[in-house]
């Protein structure tokens, strides 16, 4: 996965965890700095492909966590007791 993905996919999952729903893809391209909600677009669609979420189109706030997804945010989340700074987004790892 690459860097700006990963970065898509930690503040999906830290947005949906805080809040109980879907983010936007506004609210994804402002959290981790994409400007163009095409390209957010593109890695919403390739997480999808890949099993990470299920992103059904035309519904807003639709997102979610496959169970793929979820395990790999436990992963992610696992990797270390500090908050680190990704692309901009703060992804808590515990």
């Amino acid at each position: 996965m690459t860097p700006k993905r990963k970065a898509v996919f930690a503040f999906i999952a830290k947005f949906m965890n805080a809040n109980g729903y879907a983010p936007t893809y506004r609210e994804i391209g402002d959290g981790v700095g994409l400007h163009s909600l095409a390209t957010v677009h593109k890695h919403i669609q390739l997480l999808d492909i890949h099993g990470y979420i299920d992103a059904p189109e035309n519904k807003s706030r639709s997102i979610a966590l496959t169970k793929k997804g979820k395990a790999y945010a436990d992963d992610i989340h696992a990797a270390t007791n500090c908050i680190c700074e990704c692309h901009g987004v703060l992804v808590a790892r515990n």
